[in-house]
């Protein structure tokens, strides 16, 4: 267990924690890169603890008590960051790559790309609720699976040619949205594009998909539809004219 009462200046040295971390003064990271890697840890105290680059690699979890920052990179390599009804928030042009899982409430929790430039998403791993609150948006470099929501609440995510899985709870927040905040897909044929899990839905209902391409925000509505069984829809915007479609009678 490590307990700051006053300051701890890193000074810019990495920091590895095998314990849990209880802060009731400062922690002055500077550039380094703090790793949690013990079993199931929790981050406790009075002082709220940012950090420059953050490895979650516990093998069970870990556990924070506050919101906090990641004002470079954010990797979950291994574990669970049991995030409860807090939110992490990558800033600047940091990348977030989540190679083990994170939850969340999916109402306040997850993890939020709030950064100044593009930022860049990818992992393998289980992705919670997922929010792009970022003017120069994000960008996929892998096919990733959300099992709670997606909030476009500022820039685009451009998901280029990977796949962009939303599960059976996944909605997507931050209406309205346009052009320049959309799911953007790269508008090739062979690309994946984004796919939707539904459950058995008895009574109409109605969902928006907004995608789109480069310049093009072209929405897909389901209106008034309904479901026998658990199943998936894929969506890909083609940025081509398709040549069996009669153009006279598109209204």
């Amino acid at each position: 267990r490590v307990l700051f009462r006053s300051v701890f200046n890193s000074n810019n040295v990495n920091v590895s924690l095998s314990g849990n971390l209880t802060n009731n003064g400062t922690y002055n990271y500077g550039t380094n890169t703090t790793t949690f890697n013990g079993s199931s840890q929790s981050i406790t105290g009075t002082a709220l603890t940012n950090y420059y680059n953050l490895n979650v690699s516990p093998s069970g979890s870990l556990t924070p008590n506050s919101n906090f920052n990641v004002n470079n990179n954010l990797n979950i390599n291994s574990g669970n960051l049991a995030l409860n009804t807090y939110n992490v928030s990558v800033l600047n042009n940091g990348a977030f790559v989540n190679n083990g899982n994170y939850t969340s409430d999916d109402v306040n929790g997850g993890v939020t790309m709030a950064g100044t430039s593009q930022q860049q998403v990818s992992g393998s791993g289980s992705f919670d609720r997922l929010v792009i609150n970022n003017s120069s948006g994000a960008i996929l470099e892998s096919s990733i699976t959300l099992q709670y929501d997606l909030v476009l609440t500022a820039g685009l995510l451009n998901i280029q040619s990977y796949s962009l899985n939303l599960g059976l709870n996944s909605n997507i927040g931050g209406s309205p949205f346009s052009v320049s905040k959309m799911i953007q897909c790269d508008g090739v044929a062979t690309s994946l594009g984004v796919d939707k899990l539904f459950n058995v839905i008895s009574s109409a209902s109605n969902f928006t998909i907004p995608v789109g391409v480069s310049g093009k925000y072209t929405p897909v509505q389901l209106v008034n539809f309904t479901t026998t069984s658990i199943g998936s829809i894929s969506f890909n915007p083609i940025n081509s004219y398709q040549p069996t479609v009669d153009r006279k009678s598109v209204v």
